[in-house]
């Protein structure tokens, strides 16, 4: 018989949280990737959506991720309950969703900058578009 141990039970939920932090991020992502394609072309690339989406999902899991691993300084709380002085200390950051949230809009909007800078790059300002064709 199957017994089903802590790591089972504890997987599920942070399996789920994951799944719904990576479709956050990919619809944070994927929004700031077509307003930013709107502003600098006025023209929405659909292909480059999901990529936005992509990005925006990476950078948001990274940011939870990077948020939970890496130490910062010592914060200690002092409160006092039931006529007694409480003390807490982290050494994490404790607010890692705008950590998240920052991550997850500039890594879709930095891409679209570059492809903007790109564009721009390989066909100058002053240069004539490319002839268009006409289908016979």
């Amino acid at each position: 018989m199957y017994h089903r141990g802590v790591a089972d039970q504890t997987s599920i939920p942070i399996v789920l949280f994951a799944v719904i932090y990576w479709c956050i991020g990919l619809l944070v992502g994927a929004a700031t990737g077509s307003v930013t394609s709107l502003v600098l072309t006025k023209n929405l690339r659909w292909g480059a959506v999901f990529k936005d989406g992509l990005a925006g999902a990476v950078g948001f899991l990274a940011g939870i991720v990077a948020v939970a691993l890496l130490p910062t300084q010592p914060h200690t709380v002092m409160y006092i309950s039931n006529g007694n002085v409480e003390t807490t200390t982290t050494f994490r950051y404790q607010h890692p969703y705008p950590v998240a949230f920052a991550a997850a809009v500039l890594l879709p909007l930095l891409r679209e900058l570059f492809l903007f800078w790109r564009a721009r790059r390989v066909r100058p300002a002053g240069a004539s578009q490319p002839p268009k064709t006409t289908a016979a």
